[in-house]
């Protein structure tokens, strides 16, 4: 039989083999199998539909025969012509049929006769390459309209990125000869899960020809990233709501863009905050959230949907067990970091400033316990680390009985409308006084208690306490001052107003004792909680799996590493990378979540822009309790409904003269009765006579109160805020014809009323004899001197 390549015959060219190899041999396997160093070398794991051959090469050496010059020149050239062709072809021998093959390297003759002879012959070796197998898999990508973009090849270099609370993409190059049209919102269908590129491709033009795309596919769940998170119609909110309720509003707002697209999972119990929103992402919320109450997400497909849970800790311990040799698991354990930034044996531990007297453990500001600072020690290591819960602080936790809005009974003077909420179990009297009689025992000097709604229509809402009932007629009553937004909305409102059962605490206030100690314990047991995780170094690790071990976990389960040098415990699965060509897993086991470079930088630049934000849409509510935000200063100047002068909190009543205020008033601030004088006494103008008489001062100081405390008193009538001082006629002498003035000499000694007259050619002031009040009474003219 003779030797054909597709249709040629050999022996149409007068070509004969005389030698040939590699015709029979078997293709070599491409199986670099893994290398057990001390248990015996390599094993070899590849199933048979897997396995990859690398191409080789058949040699055949030929001769050419002529039966002259001219007649062996023609045959080498139409043998030539008819060896050049492109693609791949087909090797008949005497013993098979090797399909697959090229020429690479070309044909050298020799021709071994000489010009003359009447036979020529050359010999040459032909040398055919048979292809191997490709080192590429098929993967296909879809349109966003679920048809089929194409089928495409991609190398060793596709890998499979999942991280906790971070990562889930699919990366791949491929390589074209012309200009592809992959782009934005193409997929790849995975693991039951869309991958979808959020991205056009990175895109490498290295000549006309020659083409690079890097590919990146993530995880549909990201879609969380293009949708904006709003409450209440708008983005820039506040709202008082726990995890579950936040989740529950995630879902709702991805109904405007993917209906049913994503559904909540389990989610665990967390108390309520007051959560600032602008303008954010739900992605961003979701991961804000969970890393500010060190909580956890993770996702999975369900029925077609993605089912979002936040728990405290996410994953399962599974039953897998990686230990070191064949069959084993473990091929190789790196041990990475220690993440020391997270270790803590000697934790200082402070809770809010809110709610405590300024006499708290010798004037500290910051809830504190006993045993400061908090020691665990590990073996020789220290590391001093201080934390700060500003969610932890003494309060009161009452609910509403009633609620009701009087109408102001003037339709020109809204502010009269008064705003009273009954908590019939509300323990202590913010009015009570400390043994002193004038400090106050619950109110701090200078700052407005306040009440915040933890449920109910004003959840998340703070309003100024303007007075408060303990006892008598409106017991256990706050008058809540009405907080106006910048919206001019006014809240509480006929829509939105609290009812009985809301929860509310009352904050910035003095608290006894036996709350604070509640308090402390609080922080003592939320410190202990922290050092007990955090006291010893948790060590990660990088851990390479057997090329062909059964491995099924996701982000966050357990797995057990049994490594006499290494570690022997469960250990969590915080990244896996999963090599889609040849199926080859790395894991890497942390203790410690941690949010991604991106992640952490995406978090504090919203963070930055939220506190930005939030300057222009609401007062900062949480500052020192000595200072006053910007909103309390407002509101003890001016209404906040009718937003005028509000003098009664402000202005000491004894300290404007009513003629400055109220134009038809006429009322001075001291008046006298009596005391007339008279003069010539007995034909001398020298000697005058003042009569009896009293000089009044109608709003002396330690006798006036506001308007509010005034409207308090049940017979007006008892309110007298006068002092009177009183003389009896008195005769006095002018010792010089120069003009004179007339004294009141007032006395403050307390209980006093002794007035002394006295007359002067001098200028007086009110106050300048140390003990008196000095009045001008009147002014004598000069007399006349007699020679």
């Amino acid at each position: 039989m003779s030797w054909k390549l597709d249709d040629i015959d050999f022996v149409d060219y007068g070509v004969y083999v005389a030698k040939s190899s590699g015709v029979l041999d078997l293709p070599r396997l491409i199986n670099e199998g893994t290398d057990w160093i001390d248990q015996n070398g390599k094993s070899y794991w590849n199933a048979p539909e897997d396995l990859k051959y690398s191409e080789r090469e058949i040699l055949l050496n030929c001769w050419i025969h002529g039966t002259n010059f001219t007649d062996f020149k023609a045959k080498v050239a139409a043998f030539y012509s008819d060896l050049i062709y492109p693609g791949y072809r087909t090797l008949t021998t005497p013993f098979n049929e090797i399909g697959n093959i090229t020429i690479q390297n070309g044909v050298t003759m020799v021709r071994e006769t000489n010009y003359i002879s009447s036979v020529n012959v050359g010999t040459f070796t032909l040398r055919l390459t048979v292809a191997g197998d490709s080192m590429t898999k098929n993967i296909t990508i879809y349109k966003a309209d679920d048809t089929v973009r194409g089928v495409y090849k991609h190398r060793s270099d596709a890998s499979l990125s999942q991280k906790l609370m971070g990562d889930d993409n699919i990366s791949f190059s491929l390589e074209f000869n012309t200009k592809d049209q992959i782009g934005r919102d193409d997929y790849i269908a995975f693991g039951g899960a869309k991958y979808i590129a959020f991205e056009y491709p990175e895109i490498k033009k290295y000549g006309s020809n020659k083409y690079t795309y890097d590919c990146k596919f993530e995880h549909e769940f990201f879609r969380l990233k293009d949708i904006q998170f709003r409450k209440f119609g708008k983005s820039d909110f506040y709202w008082w709501a726990n995890v579950e309720e936040i989740l529950d509003e995630i879902i709702t707002n991805t109904g405007r863009l993917f209906s049913g697209l994503f559904v909540k999972g389990t989610v665990d119990t967390t108390i309520k905050k007051n959560w600032q929103f602008s303008g954010e992402s739900c992605f961003n919320v979701l991961t804000r959230i969970c890393d500010d109450m060190g909580l956890e997400f993770t996702y999975k497909m369900s029925s077609g949907a993605i089912e979002i849970s936040i728990l405290e800790t996410v994953g399962n311990a599974t039953a897998v067990e990686l230990s070191y040799g064949i069959g084993n698991g473990l091929l190789q354990i790196t041990r990475t970091s220690t993440a020391r930034e997270k270790m803590v044996t000697h934790l200082y531990a402070y809770g809010s400033d809110k709610n405590l007297p300024s006499t708290y453990r010798g004037g500290q500001t910051r809830l504190e316990f006993d045993g400061e600072p908090l020691v665990k020690p590990f073996f020789n290591s220290k590391r001093e680390v201080t934390m700060v819960w500003d969610d932890i602080f003494p309060d009161v936790n009452e609910t509403v009985t009633s609620y009701t809005k009087v109408e102001s009974p003037d339709p020109e003077r809204p502010e009269l409308a008064e705003f009273k909420l009954v908590a019939s179990g509300m323990p202590y009297d913010l009015n009570e006084l400390e043994v002193d009689g004038v400090t106050t025992k619950y109110l701090f000097s200078g700052t407005t208690a306040k009440i915040h709604f933890n449920t109910g229509m004003l959840a998340g809402f703070e309003f100024e306490v303007r007075k408060y009932n303990h006892t008598g007629t409106d017991a256990k009553t706050f008058w809540l001052t009405p907080l106006k937004e910048v919206n001019d909305l006014v809240f509480p409102s006929a829509t939105t107003y609290p009812v009985s059962g809301d929860e509310f605490v009352v904050v910035d206030i003095k608290l006894p004792q036996s709350r604070i100690d509640i308090a402390e314990l609080a922080l003592k047991a939320r410190a202990q909680e922290y050092i007990d995780k955090f006291y010893q170094p948790h060590t990660n690790y990088s851990v390479v799996v057997e090329p062909g071990f059964t491995l099924s976990v996701l982000p966050g389960d357990r797995v057990l590493i049994n490594d006499a040098d290494f570690v022997n415990e469960s250990l969590r699965v915080s990244d896996i990378t999963y090599n889609l060509y040849n199926g080859n897993y790395t894991l890497t086991l942390s203790e410690i979540v941690k949010l991604s470079n991106r992640q952490l930088t995406e978090k504090r630049l919203n963070d930055v822009e939220t506190v930005l934000k939030s300057a222009s849409i609401k007062e900062v509510t949480d500052q020192r309790r000595s200072e006053l935000t910007q909103g309390e200063i407002k509101n003890k100047i001016l209404d906040p409904l009718d937003e005028k002068f509000k003098a009664d909190e402000l202005v000491r009543s004894e300290s404007i003269d009513p003629r400055m205020l109220a134009y038809d008033s006429g009322i001075p601030q001291f008046f006298i009765t009596g005391g007339l004088v008279e003069t010539d006494i007995g034909d001398d103008e020298d000697e005058i006579t003042v009569n009896a008489g009293t000089i009044t001062i109608t709003n002396w100081r330690p006798l006036c109160l506001s308007r509010p405390e005034i409207e308090k008193i049940v017979i007006p009538e008892d309110y007298q805020p006068t002092r009177t001082w009183t003389w009896e006629t008195v005769n006095r002498h002018l010792y010089t014809k120069d003009a004179q003035f007339l004294y009141a000499v007032l006395t403050l000694t307390a209980g006093s009323t002794y007035c002394d007259i006295q007359v002067s050619h001098l200028h007086r002031q009110v106050k300048e004899q140390e003990g008196f009040l000095i009045y001008k009474l009147g002014y004598i003219t000069a007399g006349e001197e007699i020679v």
